[in-house]
């Protein structure tokens, strides 16, 4: 909600905008549009600025202000170390996520030189089935891939891991993984 700050009430003029200045006085400066205009301050009531507002002229003409939005300063929540994780050729690394059912997983996984790799995100019980080298089903997962964007919800409690893998391939690699916990989810 808005709330009055000013007391004295202006009239704008088209072709200007309309700003509370560091000084605490409410100044205009010309638009694009206007090109014989000049800056210049407008009245005579001095605001005192308080952070975290955002100021503006209301549609009564009087100086007004919002609480704007906090936004957290923390970094999000990372649900696994980035890495570079190693990959070997003909082999594969498993990483444990830190993840709960409902959680809003996003992020990316790249390779640092550009070369393919496959990647799935499996439960305990499919993690089992891939190192026997038996059929397994994944929640997430693609193949010959340089680098994608991820987006998953966790559908239930786990574990879970990233499974990271180079089969048939020639060379060994290295892929980085930054995914993290959404938040508000």
């Amino acid at each position: 909600m808005a709330e009055k700050v000013g007391k004295e009430q202006i009239k704008r003029e088209k072709g200007y905008l309309y700003y509370l200045g560091k000084d605490g006085y409410l100044w205009k400066t010309p638009t694009l549009l206007n090109r014989s205009g000049r800056k210049a301050r407008v009245g005579h009531e001095k605001i005192t600025r308080q952070d975290g507002y955002m100021y503006f002229i209301d549609k009564g003409g009087f100086i007004s202000r919002a609480k704007m939005r906090e936004y957290p300063a923390e970094p999000p929540e990372r649900v696994c170390d980035p890495g570079p994780y190693d990959i070997d050729v003909g082999n594969f690394v498993e990483i444990l996520l830190e993840v709960a059912r409902g959680d809003q997983i996003m992020g990316r996984l790249f390779e640092i030189e550009g070369q393919d790799f496959d990647w799935a995100i499996v439960d305990e019980r499919n993690s089992v089935r891939f190192h026997e080298r038996e059929e397994y089903s994944y929640a997430r997962g693609e193949d010959h891939i340089t680098a994608t964007r991820v987006s998953w919800k966790v559908a239930k409690d786990g574990p879970w891991f990233l499974v990271l893998e180079i089969p048939y391939r020639q060379n060994p690699r290295s892929v980085r993984v930054e995914l993290v916990r959404a938040k508000g989810a």
